[in-house]
């Protein structure tokens, strides 16, 4: 494996090798399941996460089921409980923030 060249890489390589060790010794979050598959749902559908964890506006639509006009109007009009960040003239969602709205759905929340 190549060496880590930057922060978010060493903070990426730490994360999996905690997440290996949760599955060895059986202690996967719900959280952490979903992460995973969103994580995975990103590959096979081919878009981009950063080294820290973030898509862009397009792919969190995508992975929530709502179109972006409203994944924006959230943003901009009622607080989205989603961690977003500006990036130049775009906007990335954090997967750990996806992953706990469409947790709190499933469990009956919004």
């Amino acid at each position: 494996m190549a060496e880590p060249n930057s922060i978010a890489d060493i903070d990426r390589v730490i994360a999996d090798a905690l997440r290996r060790r949760a599955e060895l010794m059986g202690e996967r979050t719900p959280l952490e399941v979903k992460i995973d598959q969103i994580e995975a749902a990103c590959r096979s559908r081919g878009f981009a996460v950063s080294a820290d964890g973030y898509v862009n506006q397009a792919a969190a639509a995508d992975l929530l089921g709502v179109a972006r006009l409203t994944l924006r109007n959230r943003r901009l009009y009622r607080g989205s409980t989603i961690a977003w960040r500006s990036s130049g003239r775009s906007v990335e969602y954090q997967i750990t923030s996806i992953a706990e709205e469409l947790l709190s759905r499933e469990k009956g929340g919004k």
